[in-house]
C-alpha cells in the first residue's frame, strides 16, 4: 500500500512539470507565428493588412472627343435609273414582234410592228384627198380673180384644202409610227403584247430598263436622317445576292416632303459604276457617310449599369474610381457616343469596370 501511494505521487509530480513547460512554451510560439505572418506580408504585396483596402486590377481606355462617324443605314432595291414604258403611238392589230423578257437592245433596234395594211389604205387615200383640195383650190382662185365666183367659195376651198393636208399629216405619221424602236440601250423587264393583238394608242408594250442614265437605290429616309443630308454626299452600297463587295455612290435625289403613306422621305442613291451582272429589283443594303458631333466618345465595354435603367462610366483619377452617370446616344462598333463632354474625365475603366464601387481603388493593368 505505500509503494502504491509512492508511485501515484511520482505520475503527478510529473504532470505538472510537463504542464508548466507548456505554459512556459506559448509566449514563445506566438511570437514566432506573428513574426511569420510579418514577414509574409511584406515580401508578398498581394497581401494586406488588416484594414487597408485592396486595389482592384482594371484596364484604362482614354476618352476621346471628336465627331463620330455614324452612317446612315438604309435599305432598297437597285433598279436602273431609266425605266421606260414602251408603247405605240398608234393604235392597231400586232404584226409582229421581235424581242422578249431579258433581251439585250441597242438603241434604234426594231422591237414590234403593227399591221400597216389599214395604215398605208389610210395614207393613200388621205394623200389622194389632200391633192384634190389642192386642185379645187387653185380653181377656185382662178374664178374668183375673174369674179365668177363668190369669195366665200374661195375661203371654203382654203378650208377644205388645210384640213385635206392634215389629214395627211395624221395618216402618214400613224405609218411611220407603226413600228416601235428602242430609245436607248437597256434591256427588256416586262413584254406585254403578243401577235393578233389588237392595241390603243399609248398603251404599254414593253417595260425597257435603259443602261445609258446608270442605277439607282430608292430608300425611305426617317425625318431625322434627312436633316442635314445633302445631295452628292458619298455612300456605299452592297448587293445582298453578290456578296459582300461594295459599290461606291453618292446621294442624287433628296424629296422635299414626306409620302403620305410611310411618312419617310424618300432619299436616291447613284452607284458611281453599277456591276454588269445586277438585275432591276434585287435588295441592296445602303450606308450614307455621316459625322455627328457628340460629347465624349468611350469603349463600349466603359458602359456599367446605372440608376434607373441608364448607364455609368467610371472614370479612374489618381489610382480611385469615380461612377459618372450617362446617356448613350449611339453605338458604333466598338465605341460608345455619348451625350455628356465629361470634361474632367481623362480615363475610363474597361475590363474590370463591373466589379467597381463608387470610391473604390483601382489598379490599372495591361496595356
Amino acid at each position: 500500500m505505500k509503494r502504491l501511494f509512492v508511485v501515484v505521487g511520482a505520475f503527478a509530480i510529473v504532470g505538472i512539470i510537463g504542464l508548466s513547460v507548456c505554459l512556459s512554451m506559448r509566449p514563445l510560439l506566438a511570437s514566432s507565428q506573428a513574426s511569420e505572418r510579418s514577414s509574409r506580408i511584406q515580401s508578398d504585396p498581394a497581401v494586406k493588412p488588416s484594414g487597408s483596402p485592396q486595389a482592384i486590377p482594371v484596364r484604362l481606355a482614354s476618352v476621346e472627343r471628336h465627331a463620330l462617324s455614324h452612317p446612315i443605314h438604309a435599305t432598297g432595291q437597285i433598279r436602273a435609273k431609266s425605266q421606260i414604258d414602251l408603247g405605240f403611238l398608234v393604235g392597231g392589230e400586232v404584226a409582229w414582234v421581235g424581242v422578249d423578257v431579258s433581251a439585250k437592245v441597242r438603241r434604234g433596234q426594231v422591237l414590234a410592228r403593227l399591221d400597216e395594211t389599214q395604215m398605208a389604205a389610210d395614207a393613200d387615200r388621205a394623200r389622194a384627198a389632200a391633192d384634190q383640195s389642192r386642185r379645187d383650190l387653185d380653181r377656185a382662185r382662178h374664178l374668183e380673180e375673174s369674179g365668177a365666183v363668190a369669195k366665200a367659195l374661195l375661203e371654203a376651198a382654203e378650208t377644205g384644202q388645210a384640213v385635206s393636208s392634215a389629214q395627211q399629216r395624221s395618216a402618214d405619221f400613224a405609218l411611220r409610227h407603226g413600228t416601235l424602236i428602242a430609245p436607248e440601250d437597256g434591256i427588256i423587264d416586262v413584254r406585254l403584247i403578243e401577235p393578233a393583238q389588237t392595241v390603243a394608242p399609248g398603251q404599254a408594250a414593253f417595260r425597257l430598263s435603259g443602261r445609258g442614265r446608270g442605277a439607282v437605290i430608292r430608300a425611305s429616309l426617317a425625318d431625322r436622317d434627312v436633316v442635314g443630308l445633302e445631295v452628292g454626299r458619298s455612300a456605299r452600297v452592297c448587293l445582298d445576292a453578290l456578296g459582300d463587295e461594295s459599290f461606291p455612290a453618292k446621294v442624287s435625289q433628296i424629296a422635299s416632303t414626306a409620302s403620305p403613306g410611310s411618312g419617310g422621305f424618300e432619299v436616291e442613291v447613284k452607284l458611281d459604276s453599277p456591276p454588269h451582272d445586277y438585275k432591276s429589283g434585287m435588295t441592296a443594303k445602303i450606308d450614307i457617310d455621316r459625322k455627328v458631333t457628340v460629347g465624349a466618345i468611350v469603349p463600349v465595354s466603359a458602359l456599367v449599369p446605372g440608376d434607373r435603367e441608364g448607364a455609368s462610366v467610371l472614370a479612374v483619377h489618381d489610382g480611385v474610381a469615380h461612377r459618372f452617370p450617362v446617356h448613350v446616344l449611339f453605338i458604333e462598333d466598338d465605341l460608345a457616343a455619348l451625350k455628356e463632354t465629361l470634361p474632367d474625365v481623362q480615363q475610363v475603366a474597361t475590363l474590370g469596370a463591373g466589379m467597381l464601387a463608387d470610391g473604390a481603388a483601382v489598379q490599372a493593368v495591361g496595356p
